[in-house]
This record gives C-alpha cells, structure tokens and sequence, in this order.
C-alpha cells in the first residue's frame, strides 16, 4: 500500500493509493491513531479528509480491521475529530464505506464526495483564518492535487 499524510493542523489529510499487506494496514492505522495524539497534545480537534480516490478494490479483511480500528478510536473521536470528508471516485469504493458505517455508525459529522474542492471546503468549513492558506492554496499545495507525495 501507498498512503501518506499532509499536515496542515488542525487538517490533516490522508491519501490512500491501496493496501497490500496486513503490514502496510497497520502502519496505516497506527499513524492515523497518531493524529489522536497531536490532538492531545495541540489540545485542538482535528479535521480529516480521507482521499481514496486512486483506491480501486479493498479486501474484506482490510475492511475488519478499519472496522476495529474506528471502534477502538470511538472514544477519542468523539473527543478530538471534529468531522470528517472521504474524497473518492470508486463506487464500490463508496458501497463499501456506507456499509462500514453501518456496522460502525459515525459519530463525527462526515461528507462523501468526488470533488475536491467541495470536500474540502465542508472539512473545513469557516476555518479560513490567518493561520490556514486559502482553499486554493490547498487543493494547488496537498495531497489533493495530482503531484501527490506519497508514502
């Protein structure tokens, strides 16, 4: 699997190209459950956007384990996510989310979208103050864009 995150806190945005291995999803976990911890310590709630645009199949086991994961993170979410976007353009990809969410229900706000811009203006929402670069300066500098750096 290729993933990466993009800091830009309190967004933070992750980018999915695959899962390979039981290996590469847990890598993938453990960074995310990371996030929690710069919540923690930033003492700020975090914005996520999850860009699996480039996804194009996942394993059912893969799927468990995003399930166990998001069960595990619950009590942390509700404390420290503030909302969530999944950027992707796949519609299995999409059928295959709806069900994880129907076995583990959201409790964070999130929008599932295929345009970049409105994903991430929705994560965001009325956070375009003097710290955050304007929503073209994103979409132009992040993983959003095509010259992905991915790792």
């Amino acid at each position: 699997m290729v993933y990466g995150f993009e800091i830009q806190w309190p967004l933070i945005i992750i980018t999915a190209d695959g899962i390979d291995s039981e290996e590469e999803m847990n890598n993938l976990l453990n960074d995310w459950s990371n996030i929690y911890t710069m919540s923690m310590q930033n003492n700020e709630k975090h914005k996520l956007l999850i860009d699996v645009r480039k996804v194009n199949n996942i394993e059912l086991k893969y799927l468990i384990m995003i399930g166990k994961f998001l069960a595990k993170v619950k009590p942390l979410s509700e404390t420290w996510l503030d909302k969530v976007g999944i950027l992707l353009t796949n519609q299995i990809i999409r059928l295959l989310i709806k069900f994880v969410f129907k076995i583990h229900h959201p409790i964070r706000p999130f929008y599932i979208s295929d345009n970049p811009e409105e994903t991430l203006e929705w994560v965001l929402g009325d956070q375009t103050d003097d710290k955050k670069d304007s929503i073209d300066d994103l979409i132009d500098n992040t993983l959003l864009s095509d010259q992905t750096e991915i790792k």
